[in-house]
């Protein structure tokens, strides 16, 4: 079960959502499985949901949520904290990087 449950939402980041997603599965944690990261694509006309469901069928700790419509900024991290299961929520917005020991400070042993 997570432990922490990080909420990215993909409007138009085509160009960023690659590197947001990988600074944060690539974090070196003794339980990979603590985090779950939720990408919301909401509704992006241009690739940013493709290539979070192409990074979600390499990682199961990744799932695309799909709200058909769209949301905007924050009823969509709404909808993606409303998927998740751990007991803490982290928004982090598509066209930034984690810090490669941010999970690990936020997430101790």
């Amino acid at each position: 079960m997570p432990r922490l449950s990080v909420v990215v939402v993909a409007h138009r980041e085509q160009g960023f959502i690659r590197a947001c997603l990988t600074s944060i599965l690539d974090q070196p944690l003794a339980d990979r499985d603590a985090v779950e990261v939720l990408v919301v694509d909401d509704a992006s006309a241009d690739h940013s949901g493709d290539i979070a469901r192409e990074l979600a069928s390499a990682d199961p700790r990744l799932q695309v949520v799909e709200p058909g419509s769209r949301l905007g900024p924050g009823p969509a991290q709404l909808a993606g904290a409303a998927q998740g299961r751990g007991a803490y929520v982290w928004f982090v917005d598509a066209h930034d990087l984690l810090a490669p020991d941010a999970l690990a400070r936020v997430l101790p042993a």
